[in-house]
């Protein structure tokens, strides 16, 4: 199941709302399960870098149905996958990643990214919890 297009620009407009009430400038990216972008949004004055990272923990996220800061703590300790997942350009461990569940099914991804990773990762936790 994809995720609807309204669910994922619902979604992007409640992080960009949480970043203006923790004043905290964001990019968030929503992307499928094939890590392409269902949705992005920028906050005024953000890096356009800050959308490449928070793509990137969207599809870590996706990819693992997993929270990234999660992510790291389940291969961290893998001496195989954690040095070739760590490697990976396209995908970050940084907390601010979220997975988008659906009826129980993972639909997609959510990344946030351009405060303090923790920030971010406040900011993706309450986007999906609400």
């Amino acid at each position: 199941m994809p995720i609807p297009l309204q669910q994922a620009l619902s979604l992007a407009q409640r992080a960009i709302e949480a970043g203006v009430n923790q004043d905290v400038r964001v990019a968030v990216v929503i992307v499928d399960l094939g890590g392409h972008p269902v949705a992005i949004s920028r906050m005024d004055g953000t890096s356009y870098l800050m959308t490449e990272v928070a793509q990137r923990k969207a599809i870590m996220a996706a990819a693992f149905a997993t929270p990234t800061h999660q992510v790291q703590t389940m291969i961290g300790k893998d001496p195989v996958a954690g040095p070739i997942i760590a490697a990976d350009q396209r995908i970050s461990m940084l907390p601010g990643g979220m997975p988008i569940v659906v009826d129980g099914h993972c639909v997609g991804g959510l990344g946030v990214a351009g405060g303090h990773y923790l920030q971010d990762q406040a900011i993706a936790e309450y986007t999906v919890t609400t």
